[in-house]
């Protein structure tokens, strides 16, 4: 790492001083010069006035002759280090002037950010003259510049899983919605693009190959957040050098916020102490909450019903979170109706084991847009801790979904008709990392208990829902409606935001955090 000031590193420090014929010193290099040859106040004066803010903030000090002649309306000069020590030598009356308003800066992003940070509709930005010694500089503050004053670029990365995916879509259209005029770039692997286009508001996707680790053509953005713990997504996302970057980040892939680092604090300590659907609107910088994202396809039930019987596919099956096909099979032939089965092709055979006609076995056929149509036609979806459930969740259908090892408080699907069933088990509620051989928990569930978690799930009345929510009781499995927020009056609330180990959880009822958190001490 060089010593030397930033302003020689740069080069700027490298131009020949001269004199005006007024007497002025001025810098040159070569023949170009930077200021008037006759009168480089005047000339600056001359400048000023085509200035029409009440508020500007100059980039790069040269010998200060535009700060200067700004007077009052100069609201801060963000220098290079280097330049105050010049201009103090050759000008210090100058120096003296605006030695109030100098900020001056040893790294060139740093410097960057603190123009991103002076912008406002009522501040203009201007560039000192003889940055264009540096010409490859000069182009780079006038991209900033020119983003500054047209559109804001932002980009949000999140390559996968598709569960994972569907769960930062609202996020990034509040997001949006509370930056109407920026532009969105979301970010995200092959093939999940097609869930991403679902989504109304943003204003591009990009889905890149599994192997990519650059996106060339993408222009610099002035944030980028990256919501996934993957390497390959802190590669792309410094392919594009954002003046800021916002979430995962480095080789050990811990939380960064540029913009501020507490908030980069905060979130590591309730990174696994909530559900991600949250986690990334507060990532993102937003108030956490249960609405589900504007999809450009909406619910409306047909005569069929939609199951899927894994999750995970390819090399990641995840064999402890399936319910045993043949149970399944054997609740949907008693409840009855037109059952479609979905999933990835790994899950074809399941779908036969059940008792699926080969007619009705999507399993491995569709794409995502294909999946989302067939699922916004269902009655009724049925299914995992995956991605798919958490489309039908997100899509308004009426979801039951089925969950054995992994937690509901980190990982529960968030719609307006969603029911989350689980074995009423202490291990499988706190989250196992490593699942049992004996999958005790997946296991538990039998024919009686999905039937009534579907009742329980379309009760219209209260005797309806007593009933159902009794033989689920009497099965030995727990249900849980993710939409059931904290109430500010809750009484656990106020000990739960005194844990600085958890921050303050917003998913389901804090009774029931209270309880997991108890179980995460204990075992």
């Amino acid at each position: 790492m060089s010593n030397e000031p930033l302003a020689k590193t740069l080069g700027l420090l490298s131009a020949e001083l001269d004199i005006s014929k007024n007497g002025l010193p001025i810098l040159s290099s070569g023949a170009q010069t930077f200021y008037s040859r006759y009168n480089p106040k005047v000339e600056a004066e001359r400048f000023a006035s085509t200035i029409t803010s009440k508020k500007v903030c100059v980039i790069g000090l040269g010998l200060g002759y535009i700060a200067e002649v700004l007077g009052d309306r100069l609201q801060s000069i963000l220098s290079f280090e280097g330049e105050s020590a010049r201009l103090k030598a050759v000008a210090p009356d100058s120096f003296q002037k605006l030695f109030d308003k100098i900020k001056e800066f040893s790294n060139l992003i740093e410097l960057e950010r603190a123009a991103a940070n002076s912008m406002s509709p009522n501040v203009s930005f201007v560039i000192e003259p003889s940055i264009a010694k540096a010409p490859q500089l000069f182009i780079r503050l006038q991209d900033l510049l020119k983003m500054f004053s047209t559109q804001i670029r932002c980009a949000v990365i999140h390559l996968r899983t598709a569960g994972d995916v569907i769960r930062s879509l609202q996020a990034v259209q509040n997001f949006k919605q509370q930056n109407p005029n920026w532009k969105i770039t979301f970010i995200t692997e092959e093939p999940y693009g097609e869930l991403a286009e679902m989504a109304k508001g943003i204003d591009e996707v990009i889905e890149v190959s599994k192997d990519a680790s650059a996106i060339p053509e993408l222009p610099r953005q002035l944030i980028a957040f990256n919501l996934g713990a993957e390497p390959k997504a802190v590669q792309i996302l410094s392919s594009f050098n954002p003046v800021f970057s916002v979430g995962f980040s480095g080789k050990e892939l811990a939380l960064i916020d540029d913009r501020n680092m507490k908030h980069a604090e905060e979130l590591a300590l309730i990174r696994n102490r909530m559900n991600r659907y949250h986690f990334y609107q507060m990532l993102l910088g937003l108030t956490p909450s249960f609405d589900t994202p504007k999809l450009s396809l909406e619910w409306k039930p047909q005569d069929y019903n939609v199951v899927q019987f894994g999750a995970g596919s390819g090399a990641e099956i995840w064999d402890a979170k399936r319910i045993r096909p043949e149970i399944i099979g054997e609740a949907i032939k008693k409840y009855g109706g037109k059952w479609i089965a979905v999933g990835s092709k790994d899950e074809f055979v399941r779908a036969q084991t059940a008792g699926i006609a080969e007619e009705d076995n999507y399993c491995g056929k569709t794409n995502w847009k294909d999946l989302a149509e067939l699922i916004s036609g269902a009655k009724i979806y049925l299914g995992h801790d995956s991605g798919p459930t958490h489309l039908s969740s997100a899509l308004g259908a009426p979801t039951l979904a089925l969950f054995g090892f992994t937690s509901p408080i980190l990982n529960a699907p968030v719609g307006p008709r969603t029911l989350l069933l689980q074995a009423d088990m202490p291990c499988a509620f706190r989250g196992c990392k490593v699942a049992c051989s004996e999958k005790t928990c997946a296991n538990s569930f039998d024919s009686f208990a999905i039937i009534a978690g579907i009742d329980l799930l379309l009760a219209n009345t209260l005797s309806e829902r007593l009933d159902a929510a009794e033989k689920l009781t009497a099965s030995g499995i727990r249900y849980f409606i993710p939409q059931i927020s904290v109430e500010d009056e809750n009484p656990f609330r106020k000990d739960l935001i005194g844990e600085p180990r958890i921050g303050c959880p917003i998913d389901l009822p804090l009774a029931l955090l209270r309880e997991w958190l108890e179980l995460r001490e204990r075992y």
